[in-house]
């Protein structure tokens, strides 16, 4: 058994392949497996490869048509027979101690998986912002300190076991764009030790028609659809880790949504708008009360210019109704439709209008009173005209429900009423 396999994809890189085997030859790392699949190269990529394989027993050449990525990188996944995987792209390239390093990381911790970081020709992806060397983590630890509002790494910044890849059957996603969220997601479902390495150990290339700098179309948009569902389907249960996967998946599946809003509109693109809408129905259904409500409202913000202009097919619309009074709380939708009600709005400011405006869009006239609550306002009329309460005031003002409407500040909002009044209102928080 090999210590790392070394997986290479090639399609028509011929320029860049040279300064790639050369790294993964140059490693001080013994015993190192480096499986190149040429995925059907056009160009004189096979020509440099045999090259290379002839001079080198280390080396291991599959051919195959052209499949994708997705499929040379699970060909190659197949053949390995290292206690470790790692995959490096064709058009880039490693330092010479990356295997090496994460060896040593990775056989110290007994890690699952030991990441590091890269740079390209204009930045770099660095994390040591947020994760610390030298600790492992588990998949929720990683999660909770990395991926909110960061994008998941490329499957080229970590080795990880073998054992765990093929124990849990996990592989790409054939076929489409953005396999490496996928990936990673799966693994780092299972992992239970993951280290991270603060180095940039990976080179990025840039190139001209390369898959990373092509642009938006309806494709990549259905692939953005796969890939959420592939997330979502993680989530069998509600531990903590699938909670934190299922907001993956939705942010994911926004990400493509918004691609979608900017391409033609047409028939393949309204079944795709549809797709997308029942994904979100599904996921709301069982998951609106654990997961993040931003990312369910963000979404309903989207549909709602359709919606308004009635640019939806009509069988999109039950399942739209559906997903509103899913993600907005029936007890709400209740008594702002009812005119003899008075909400306290509780954070006047952007989070309130958009949540008054898509009630108004989804759920119809809002009928009910509205007071804005404010922690630090007097009370009385706004120069806009709304009417602000002081929150020390709205026992004299009968209200009937407390909406709290701020995300950033949910948590000290819900405490200040609960010390100021105790049990005295109904108190729901949006989000």
């Amino acid at each position: 058994m090999s210590k790392v396999s070394v997986i290479v994809p090639v399609y028509n890189t011929i320029e860049y392949l040279p300064q790639c085997i050369e790294s993964l030859l140059s490693q001080t790392l013994s015993d190192v497996e480096i499986i190149i699949v040429n995925d059907g190269s056009t160009d004189d990529s096979q020509s440099v490869i045999d090259t290379y394989a002839k001079r080198h027993n280390s080396i291991v050449v599959l051919k195959q048509d052209n499949k994708g990525l997705s499929a040379a990188r699970n060909a190659g996944l197949s053949m390995a027979r290292g206690k470790y995987i790692y995959f490096c792209d064709s058009d880039d390239y490693i330092e010479n101690n990356t295997l090496e390093e994460c060896w040593i990381i990775a056989e110290n911790n007994n890690a699952d998986i030991v990441m590091f970081d890269a740079t390209d020709i204009n930045n770099s992806y660095d994390r040591s912002t947020y994760l610390q060397a030298n600790r492992v983590y588990s998949g929720v630890q990683y999660l909770n300190e990395f991926y909110a509002g960061n994008p998941f790494p490329s499957a080229c910044l970590y080795i990880m076991k073998r054992d765990m890849i093929m124990n849990n059957h996990i592989k790409f996603i054939e076929g489409c764009n953005y396999e490496d969220n996928d990936f990673t997601c799966q693994i780092i479902a299972v992992a239970e030790r993951i280290c991270y390495i603060s180095q940039k150990f990976y080179h990025r290339i840039y190139r001209e028609g390369s898959i990373t700098q092509s642009t938006y179309n309806i494709k990549k948009a259905r692939d953005l659809y796969s890939v959420a569902n592939s997330i979502s389907e993680i989530a069998q249960d509600d531990r903590e880790i699938n909670i934190i996967m299922c907001d993956i998946a939705l942010k994911t599946a926004l990400t493509g949504f918004y691609q979608l809003a900017e391409l033609p509109k047409n028939s393949e693109s309204w079944a795709l708008y549809n797709a997308y809408i029942l994904m979100f129905t599904n996921i709301a259904r069982k998951w609106s009360g654990k997961c993040a409500k931003v990312i369910f409202l963000d979404f309903l913000n989207e549909v709602a210019e359709c919606y308004k202009h009635n640019k939806l097919p009509q069988r999109t619309y039950e399942a739209i109704n559906e997903y509103a009074h899913t993600v907005i709380p029936d007890q709400i939708c209740h008594y702002l439709v009812d005119n003899q009600s008075i909400i306290g709005i509780y954070g006047k400011g952007r989070s309130s209008d958009f949540f008054l405006e898509l009630f108004s869009i989804f759920f119809g006239e809002i009928k009910s009173n509205i007071i804005y609550i404010d922690s630090n306002k007097t009370t009385g009329k706004s120069t806009d005209g709304d009417y602000i309460c002081n929150v020390h005031d709205i026992c004299n003002h009968g209200i009937d429900l407390v909406v709290i409407t701020s995300q950033a500040y949910g948590d000290e909002m819900a405490k200040t009423i609960k010390n100021l009044y105790g049990n005295m209102f109904k108190v729901i928080r949006l989000f």
